[in-house]
């Protein structure tokens, strides 16, 4: 017995010092003078639990508890072996016996609390590590799972503390950096977020999962390139990781990049060939870009299969109905919407869509009324609260004052602001509330109204409506034309005259680039190599109009004239830009808020527009009854603007702007 007993403890010292093989050789011995020695049992499914051999693990564990009896250590790695077959529920039941054994087995607790974790029991789980923490407080393991856990709780400031505790531990743990970055991300902290991927990234440079999350934050800010960069980092690491992919499959759509982006998503249809959930995603997004391709008809075959796995899905019938609408199929859009919005009849995104179809359509009347569904936002609510007087809701105002308040872009605030005048019509007095830096600009109006910083505060009304609620609320058959009803700063339209110089051409100005914030903003902008050809014709002199954010194209298009280094509207938005338009022979644009301001300026302009344009400028028309001085050009061919350049440049040398 003292011969075993010796036996047993070198065994166990082979097996801490990583000698398996060793330690395994010594226990067969044992047993074979003795087949019921429990240590030899109980070390041999040590050993097996160390080489990830579970189901021998409890046979050894199993039959050494017979021997030994129920000890906590034994115990404890029995549920280790339950644990690595999955059977979480008895592993759970043997750990919880191993405490009531040894209350202070912190290796039993984490594991037990870590099972809890597994389950998603995030309560449990909560309240087992913090039980750990009160032995031993510096825990970084119960630490690092109590943050995770508490984020999965959504109390982001308890999991930003556990992970900050570790790092004042030890700062030299990238997987604890990852995490902070995580939990920061969801505070929306993107800038602390990066640093703490960055510094992850410091410490370990093939960090797969830190690039990814750096990547969600650049997306989540909607820096395409930078996200982009990221996620190729990420999949150089990791190829096959399919979350990366698809990330990276919508920063290339939102790049225009579209090509590369229905390559990607060929690549993650393959790898989620047997998983149906991921599948079924792939197959979504790919019909997506086929779309956005051009190629409708491809992308219903792949939403035919898409259903094949999940029926009755309103996001689905959504993106069915989306591709009829991008084919100018109106009734077959609505009418898979109409089957969308059955399913989910509190959806208002589906209505709001519905809404888009029948405006674009010319479906004025419906539209409208459709587009009401904007207003049930939570953050519209929250917005109209803030406001005094009850909303109006077309009601007779009986000479009343009514607060007039904006609600969405400066391009829309710019196109609606004409509503202004049917609404004197019924109104004692109107009061329109917008942002500061459009009060200076609606001044130069001539619908004579009180303006008020939407900052507040905000005198007393009797009631409040929102400014593109007014169409659907005033039952306007047409479209009020005032044109113009924006106008410049005659001091400033001389002071752009003077920095301009006298003009040696006619002169142009050009904007191809929109908002980088808006959803849709690739389809509507121009990619600086197509817009190069049109700047480039000699017997015009090319003026940008871009907005400073937007700049860095202006690198590539040499030909244009720079008017940024003279703090263009610096005091007030677009306030310099209009004096700018007045000294120009023609203004062509992209569909931004400059195109809203041209047009509501009066002046001469070309509008280029996606083969499917936003819903306010039709489908098929090369006139608009929003701004009468305005001419569109539209694609013919899905993504080809080379052809709508090439296009306004043969009008542009046939001097068509002047006629």
């Amino acid at each position: 017995m003292l011969r075993n007993k010796n036996l047993v403890n070198q065994a166990f010292q082979f097996e801490e010092a990583g000698y398996f093989s060793e330690a395994s050789q010594i226990c067969q011995e044992i047993l074979v003078d003795n087949p019921d020695d429990g240590d030899a049992l109980h070390l041999l499914g040590i050993l097996c639990n160390n080489l990830g051999r579970y189901h021998q693990s409890v046979i050894f564990f199993e039959r050494s508890l017979l021997v030994l009896g129920q000890t906590p250590a034994l115990l404890h790695n029995y549920a280790v072996a339950l644990q690595g077959l999955d059977f979480l529920d008895k592993a759970s039941k043997i750990l919880r016996l191993t405490i009531a054994l040894d209350p202070k087995k912190i290796e039993s607790r984490l594991r037990l609390g870590e099972i809890e974790f597994t389950k998603e029991n995030w309560l449990n789980a909560k309240k087992i590590f913090k039980k750990v923490l009160v032995f031993d407080p510096d825990n970084i393991e119960a630490l690092n799972f109590l943050g995770i856990t508490y984020r999965r709780l959504e109390s982001l400031m308890e999991s930003r503390f556990c992970f900050q505790k570790i790092l004042n531990i030890n700062d030299k743990n990238p997987a604890v950096q990852n995490n902070l970055g995580i939990t920061e991300t969801q505070m929306n902290n993107f800038r602390l977020a990066k640093i703490a991927f960055l510094k992850a990234l410091t410490m370990e440079p093939k960090y797969s999962d830190a690039y990814y999350n750096l990547g969600n934050v650049h997306l989540a800010e909607l820096e395409y390139e930078l996200a982009s960069n990221c996620f190729s980092k990420s999949l150089e690491i990791q190829p096959a990781n399919k979350m990366v992919i698809y990330n990276l499959v919508i920063c290339r759509q939102k790049q225009n990049l579209l090509q590369e982006a229905l390559n990607l998503v060929n690549e993650l249809v393959e790898l989620s060939l047997n998983a149906p959930n991921d599948f079924f995603r792939a197959i979504v997004c790919r019909a997506n870009i086929k779309r956005d391709l051009g190629l409708y008809n491809d992308a219903l075959v792949d939403i035919k299969l898409a259903e094949s796995i999940e029926t009755n899905n309103p996001i689905l019938l959504s993106n069915k109905a989306l591709i009829y609408h991008y084919q100018g199929c109106f009734l077959e859009a609505i009418r898979e919407y109409r089957c969308a919005l059955k399913l989910d009849p509190d959806n208002r995104d589906i209505r709001l869509n519905i809404a888009q179809t029948m405006l674009l359509s010319g479906n004025m009347v419906e539209g409208w009324r459709e587009y009401e569904a904007r207003l049930e936002d939570p953050e519209i609510l929250a917005k109209r609260c803030r406001f005094p007087g009850q909303p109006w809701a077309g009601q007779a105002i009986n000479n009343k004052r009514i607060i007039v308040w904006c609600e969405q872009g400066l391009g829309d605030m710019i196109q609606f602001v004409r509503y202004l005048e049917p609404l004197k019509e019924r109104a004692a007095e109107i009061i329109l509330i917008c942002p500061e830096r459009l009060i200076r600009l609606f001044s130069k109006s001539n619908f004579l109204v009180k303006i008020i910083s939407d900052e507040g505060p905000f005198p007393n009304a009797a009631y409040n409506v929102p400014l593109m609620s007014l169409p659907y609320l005033l039952r306007t058959q047409n479209i009020p034309k005032y044109s113009p009803y924006l106008f410049a700063e005659d001091g400033l339209v001389s002071k752009w005259r003077e920095i301009l110089g006298p003009p040696m051409k006619k002169r142009i100005g050009i904007s191809w680039n929109g908002n980088p914030k808006q959803e849709l903003n690739y389809q509507r902008s121009i990619p600086s190599v197509d817009i190069k050809i049109l700047s480039e014709l000699d017997e015009f002199e090319f003026i940008s109009l871009q907005q400073v954010s937007e700049l860095k194209d202006l690198k590539q298009i040499k030909a244009l004239e720079d008017i940024a280094n003279y703090k263009v509207d610096s005091e007030s938005a677009f306030i310099d830009t209009v004096a700018i338009m007045f000294n120009l022979d023609l203004i062509i644009t992209v569909d931004t808020a400059i195109a809203h301001l041209a047009g509501a300026l009066g002046l001469r302009t070309w509008l280029l527009l996606p083969s499917c344009p936003d819903w306010r400028w039709l489908y098929d028309h090369e006139s608009t009854n929003w701004y009468p001085s305005m001419k569109l050009f539209r694609q013919t061919k899905v993504g080809d603007w080379v052809e709508v350049i090439e296009r306004v440049s043969r009008s542009l040398r046939q001097k068509e702007f002047l006629n």
